[in-house]
């Protein structure tokens, strides 16, 4: 689906299509970012008495995303006044969804082996809802503390930030189009009301952006455990990096002032990872220091000299990580998760650094062995080979899940004999039925997983 947009709904006489965009050249600094954006996840999980408010690392993430995304957007539009939806969400398929569906099977395979089948249904429920990106809901409907790392923790609750992220991916594009449209048509009724693309975006992304921040404020603090997974309480942070895509687009910020911009972004990001906690009411009002540090250094350009913040963001074993941070996220709950059953045992340090560690080794396959060969190769160039792709990769993700609860079913089903006899549940304790003594040391009948 291509949707053509009128040049007179997208720029206004004297613009220049041509003119070069900051926002189109590399930026080796926001892999930095998002370095430390994962980093500050990762820790948060593994240590969460450390670094209490770790999990500010996410709302940084989806300001960059808001930034990247509709500088590409406003990019196709001045370059071909119009918008590829189709184009555009295979982009996103092929960037994201082949490491997604390979963590999420991998993930339900170690549990087969490694958990108890009582925890298989709600693993089942969470990997399905991932797959299919609504578990944001999921988990706002059950109420879920996403601070509490317990035994009710499934190797796929990590799954509602890339939910969230996927929903934006869906909407934006066409909220993008209908702003444009309405310009068209009221420029069509008014010849006098012609404003550029730009602005008409810089407005109108501006007011969702607002209503979302007031909705996050009300729901935050009225039903702060759904708050924290919902979308539109975090829409405003994509929007906030949208601002910053398009209002700085040609004139980021440099010299000192950049410098100071990055500095004082930075430490915004750092100190809410340190003061914050899982007390701190959130996504509300104190999301803001970390969505305005993110925003700030989106807007600066700090890369001059190595005094600079920008330069230690851009530096290789920061882009390094930063390269496969999406990576690094999607592997490094299932190991934390799976750990101690695993292991038999609460991971002590030397685990948890080993689990630091494995993360990134398998992000590091996972971008060398699938991610880049997938998206940069000829298998999926094709936008309907793409869009089947995700189709078939849904399905099998759902299926083989389903099949896991379907095995909890079964192995948990008594036998006609077993729920026949009286020597099951509470007539095993009547003498008159010469029931074998329930005192022992031999497993229990009927299993647990049979009565849970």
């Amino acid at each position: 689906m291509v949707v053509t947009l009128t040049t007179g709904s997208i720029q206004r006489p004297g613009d220049n299509p041509q003119k070069p965009m900051a926002a189109r050249s590399f930026r080796p600094e926001l892999q930095g970012l998002r370095t430390i954006a994962v980093m500050a996840v990762v820790i948060y999980h593994l240590w969460p008495g450390r670094l209490t408010g770790g999990f500010v690392g996410v709302d940084v993430f989806f300001v960059i995303s808001g930034y990247l995304i509709t500088s590409h957007i406003y990019r196709e539009v001045e370059r071909t006044s119009r918008i590829s939806l189709l184009g555009f969400w295979a982009r996103r398929i092929r960037r994201l969804l082949p490491a997604a569906f390979m963590v999420l099977l991998v993930s339900l395979a170690a549990c087969y082996i490694w958990l108890p089948e009582t925890l298989w249904e709600s693993t089942a429920r969470q990997t399905a809802s991932s797959a299919l990106y609504f578990q944001n809901w999921i988990l706002a409907a059950d109420s879920v503390d996403y601070s509490a790392t317990n035994a009710d923790a499934t190797v796929a609750q990590h799954y509602w930030s890339l939910s969230v992220e996927e929903q934006f991916y869906v909407f934006w594009p066409i909220l993008i189009i209908v702003l444009l449209a309405i310009v068209r048509a009221t420029a069509k009724r008014r010849p006098d009301f012609n404003p550029s693309a730009r602005m008409t975006l810089i407005v109108g992304l501006a007011v969702v952006g607002l209503l979302s921040l007031v909705y996050s404020l009300y729901e935050t603090a009225v039903n702060p455990a759904a708050a924290y997974f919902v979308t539109p309480t975090r829409v405003w942070e994509f929007s906030a990096g949208s601002l910053v895509a398009l209002i700085f687009i040609d004139r980021r910020v440099k010299g000192r002032l950049g410098a100071v911009l990055v500095w004082v972004g930075l430490t915004a990001i750092i100190s809410s990872s340190i003061a914050y906690s899982s007390t701190t009411p959130f996504p509300g009002y104190t999301a803001l220091l970390p969505v305005a540090g993110t925003a700030a250094i989106l807007a600066s350009d700090g890369l001059a000299s190595a005094s600079k913040p920008g330069w230690f963001l851009s530096s290789k074993p920061m882009t390094f990580v930063g390269d496969i941070s999406y990576a690094v996220y999607l592997w490094h709950w299932p190991l934390i998760v799976l750990a101690p059953w695993i292991l038999q045992n609460e991971p002590g340090l030397t685990a948890k650094v080993g689990i630091l560690a494995l993360s990134i080794v398998l992000a590091w396959l996972t971008k060398v062995l699938l991610e880049e060969p997938l998206r940069k190769g000829g298998l999926l160039r094709r936008n309907g080979v793409v869009y089947s792709f995700a189709a078939v990769g849904m399905i099998l993700v759902t299926t083989l899940s389903f099949g896991l609860v379907a095995q909890t079913n079964e192995s948990s089903a008594l036998s006609p004999a077993e729920a026949a006899s009286q020597c099951h549940g509470p007539g095993a304790l009547e003498p008159k039925n010469h029931c074998e003594s329930v005192v022992g040391d031999a497993p229990p009948v009927p299993s647990a997983v049979q009565v849970s």
